[in-house]
């Protein structure tokens, strides 16, 4: 299945073009990373999916009713909150469920039909399962007590990340994109991370230098260079030497060209004697 399509994107900042035909497709359980230097376009490119920034050319498209989740680098909407309503605000939706059924318990009685069909849904939801997915990501991430108390303003920016990042994991969307995920990680951490991207539902695209990192993970690796995008099988190793070979390829044919255009010289050279 098709989770987000781009066919033909082109992007301009004024009038310097940085991305150019750009087109690959996210499929179900997708784990792609997305490599080249910096300023290529890699995190332009989440803005373009996630609707922050608009394009100039081409087709983009998602499948109906799909949730997206991205690790922005920018946090300044959680300063006022603490770390704690930060994770546990995330479960906004099925927490409300929870208070009604609370209430419809008061009066049980007159109220089972309603509440059987608020049961049913926070089942559905996963709602007795909250307390276990936050205990998941916040041992995960190595999240003590301490910091789930602090107020998030207060938080070192390694500290920021950590938290923006379990929140993320924690929303369960069908397609995660992850900007530099491992930043200020231990290796602990990061090798826990891993195993929860390799056991997760939906897809995953990360932007990442961490080459250790994507060769545990993705399965297939997209390169922007020159401001298009070229699509290699496997993970950065593969991505490695496939494109190795492309340069040599490209090497002796520039070689082959060279020798040609000296014979047709020389050629030239001798006809006019």
């Amino acid at each position: 299945m098709i989770d987000i399509s781009l066919n033909n994107i082109e992007k301009f900042y004024g009038a310097n073009k940085v991305l150019e035909n750009i087109s690959f497709e996210v499929h179900s359980e997708d784990r792609l990373g997305i490599v080249g230097k910096n300023g290529c376009g890699k995190s332009t490119i989440f803005k373009l999916i996630t609707g922050i920034e608009g394009y100039d050319k081409g087709t983009l498209s998602k499948r109906k009713n799909i949730k997206i989740g991205h690790l922005l680098q920018s946090n300044e909407d959680y300063y006022e909150y603490s770390v704690k309503n930060i994770l546990y605000g995330t479960f906004e939706e099925i927490n409300k469920i929870k208070e009604k059924m609370d209430l419809l318990m008061l009066d049980f009685e007159n109220n089972i039909d309603e509440y059987n069909k608020l049961h049913d849904k926070y089942e559905q939801k996963d709602g007795y399962k909250i307390e276990e997915k936050i205990k998941r990501v916040v041992e995960g991430l190595k999240i003590d007590k301490v910091l789930l108390e602090k107020q998030f303003s207060s938080l070192s920016g390694a500290e920021k990340s950590r938290i923006i990042l379990g929140k993320v994991l924690l929303e369960n969307p069908d397609v995660l994109l992850l900007d530099e995920p491992t930043n200020h990680l231990d290796i602990d951490t990061i090798e826990w991370l891993e195993e929860f991207i390799k056991n997760y539902k939906g897809s995953v695209v990360i932007i990442s230098h961490d080459r250790y990192f994507l060769d545990q993970v993705v399965n297939r690796t997209f390169e922007i260079y020159n401001k298009k995008l070229k699509t290699y099988n496997g993970n950065y190793s593969d991505f490695i030497e496939q494109s190795k070979v492309e340069k040599e390829l490209e090497i002796k044919k520039y070689e082959d060209q060279q020798k040609e255009l000296k014979k047709q010289e020389e050629s030239i050279e001798r006809l006019k004697a």
